[in-house]
């Protein structure tokens, strides 16, 4: 390894997530998970699978001190059925309920941006929920969108991609992703 290499090798460790992070990661997803496989919400049934996206989940996401705040996506799919939440456009309803059945399970739970359900678990870090919706075309869903409108999305997908990306480059996909961010 060249020394530039090993120079930015080192530096993209530096400000990946530590190891206490990502055990905060995991358990927060196994509490979600937890949480809305044993609840019904808003009688769509339990989650048919469940999720982290975003760049806890792919390792890229930079943290310059130990107290960086930090979230975790968590994304809950619901299977569609003959009352299909994307009709109705605005999202709101749905994250609402959502947020009144993780409060129900002590969780500092609140709407945020009508787009997810943001969770404070301490002053540091936050888990986001987001509530998606299956569709014909498999693997796109509905999530709602910074304005609260279902749009299609593949998050799946994205995660697969990096996934490839990721083992393909050796480990150094979520490396080059922190520097850049930097």
């Amino acid at each position: 390894m060249s020394v530039i290499n090993s120079i930015l090798s080192t530096l993209a460790e530096r400000f990946a997530l530590s190891p206490n992070q990502v055990e905060k990661r995991n358990r927060a997803r196994g509490k979600m998970e937890q949480i809305l496989n044993s609840n019904d919400y808003l009688n769509y049934g339990r989650p048919s699978r469940i999720f982290v996206q975003g760049s806890t989940a792919h390792d890229t996401s930079i943290h310059v001190t130990a107290n960086t705040t930090f979230d975790v996506d968590v994304v809950a799919v619901y299977e569609s059925s003959s009352r299909d939440p994307v009709r109705e456009r605005d999202s709101r309803k749905h994250l609402i309920g959502m947020r009144d059945l993780l409060k129900a399970n002590s969780q500092n739970a609140n709407l945020d941006k009508d787009r997810c359900i943001r969770i404070h678990r301490d002053p540091r870090f936050m888990i986001d929920v987001v509530a998606a919706f299956a569709t014909n075309e498999s693997p796109v869903l509905w999530v709602p969108n910074i304005e609260g409108i279902w749009v299609r999305n593949a998050p799946e997908l994205h995660n697969a991609w990096c996934q490839n990306f990721e083992d393909t480059s050796g480990g150094n996909f979520s490396k080059c992703v922190r520097l850049i961010k930097l």
